[in-house]
């Protein structure tokens, strides 16, 4: 019997599988760790901002509506308070050189507050699939209204 001689084709094989089977466990570890913490449902308020609209449009979105929101399109919600208010928009007034809010003439914005069922975990609230954080573009639709140009201006629990 001859003695066991390993080469570096060898020794990089060995290297290659163990970083493989310590990656996995890695990722098997992380993925439960976060499937435990999700498991902490609460109930959250969050208003989107939604603006540039037809006065048919602002008016398209309906109290105790269900909604779909996120790109993913497999969170829900309810709709619970819409504000439709004449849409303003920041404007330079170069002769004084000040920054003015100015109305705009039939264009509105509407702020939909959406109830839904979210995973608290220790950085955010999340749906299904969605993160729902404030200053995030939030495209939700429902049965007869739709936007996609929507921010998160509001999260309450």
């Amino acid at each position: 019997m001859g003695k066991l001689k390993l080469n570096i084709i060898d020794l990089s094989i060995i290297a290659i599988l163990v970083i493989a089977i310590v990656g996995g466990g890695f990722y098997y570890v992380s993925k439960n760790k976060a499937k435990i913490v999700d498991k902490n449902q609460t109930k959250i308020e969050f208003d989107i901002e939604v603006p540039n609209l037809s006065l048919d449009n602002a008016n398209s979105f309906l109290v105790g509506e269900n909604v779909i929101y996120g790109m993913t399109n497999i969170d829900s919600g309810k709709v619970k308070d819409v504000k439709v208010e004449p849409y303003k928009k920041m404007t330079r007034d170069a002769i004084n050189g000040k920054y003015l809010w100015k109305t705009s003439q039939n264009r509105y914005q509407a702020t939909v507050t959406i109830e839904a069922t979210v995973n608290e975990t220790a950085d955010n609230f999340r749906g299904d699939k969605e993160e729902v954080r404030i200053g995030m573009q939030m495209q939700f639709h429902g049965k007869g209204f739709a936007s996609s140009e929507g921010f998160i201006v509001g999260l309450r629990k």
